[in-house]
């Protein structure tokens, strides 16, 4: 063979050994790269501070990233490729992907993991009427950092704690505090279930004003104290048509009240105890 032939041959496998490197390392950089995933809680919001791994056929974590405020994250793996993906927040798995492929449309790129919005609402006894301006504290050990909250109740008795991790169990103490203070706590388990009921022990006191003739008495101003009739009243109420007067969210313990009709007390009871809703009958020195 011709030098001449022996230095074209040379370099035309030199070409080919080089076309050979390129074209792998094309279709690698193709295959592998950066993509991004959007992870929201249970109610469709954007979670941020979710930890999001990729982990292979052999249980090893190939990549992880964190979400941002807008609830992305950014990972750098194969494209083509089946990993289980996990989510992680406040220390607690709070989703799971098997079979997961970037390259793939089944697999979703935005995740919905199960992290909830708690809502809490705070009801008198037998769940009558919502209990306003009442302390709720929600707190767990389960969770890294521990979760510790504290909210308000508005005038609906409603509080909203948001972003808990679920299955977790959270111990719920509230506090209400109006002259006296009535307090209670429960264990919750969070689950697919996010809306909860709790109650006070707040009872409902109605009397029911009566003339001679068994008529209702509208207008009557009642004055409700704790105890006995001494100092200022806890509370006071004036009748309605149906001659009712209703006092809410009382704590359980002894009462008295007073009658006053056109500026003059007319009756004066004796006491009494609540430790439940109550309705009473009042006969007033009244003529139709």
């Amino acid at each position: 063979m011709k030098s001449s032939q022996v230095v074209l041959l040379a370099a035309l496998t030199t070409l080919l050994i080089l076309y050979q490197l390129f074209f792998t390392q094309v279709t690698a950089d193709t295959n592998y790269g950066s993509f991004t995933i959007t992870v929201q809680n249970y109610h469709g919001s954007p979670l941020k501070d979710v930890k999001v791994q990729l982990i292979n056929s052999a249980g090893y974590v190939v990549t992880d990233g964190t979400s941002g405020s807008d609830g992305k994250v950014t990972l750098t793996a194969w494209k083509n490729e089946s990993y289980t993906l996990k989510a992680f927040y406040l220390g607690r798995e709070v989703g799971s992907i098997n079979n997961w492929n970037y390259s793939s449309p089944s697999s979703p790129k935005t995740i919905r993991v199960g992290v909830f919005n708690l809502k809490i609402r705070v009801m008198s006894f037998g769940q009558l009427d919502p209990v306003p301006n009442a302390k709720v504290i929600i707190t767990s050990s389960e969770t890294n950092p521990n979760v510790d909250k504290r909210k308000i109740t508005d005038s609906n008795g409603y509080v909203v704690f948001e972003n808990l991790p679920n299955g977790t169990t959270y111990h719920v103490y509230i506090k209400y505090e109006d002259k006296v203070t009535v307090t209670d706590s429960e264990e919750i388990i969070l689950s697919d279930k996010y809306e909860f009921t709790l109650t006070l022990n707040l009872y409902l006191l109605t009397l029911r004003l009566k003339d001679s003739s068994s008529q209702p008495v509208k207008g009557a101003v009642v004055k409700l104290w704790r105890g006995q009739v001494i100092g200022e009243p806890l509370a006071s109420v004036q009748s309605g048509a149906d001659g009712n007067a209703t006092f809410k969210l009382l704590p359980a313990g002894s009462y008295a009240f007073k009658v006053e009709y056109k500026s003059e007390y007319i009756y004066e009871s004796d006491a009494f105890t609540i430790n439940n809703n109550k309705i009473m009958d009042v006969n007033l020195p009244l003529k139709s």
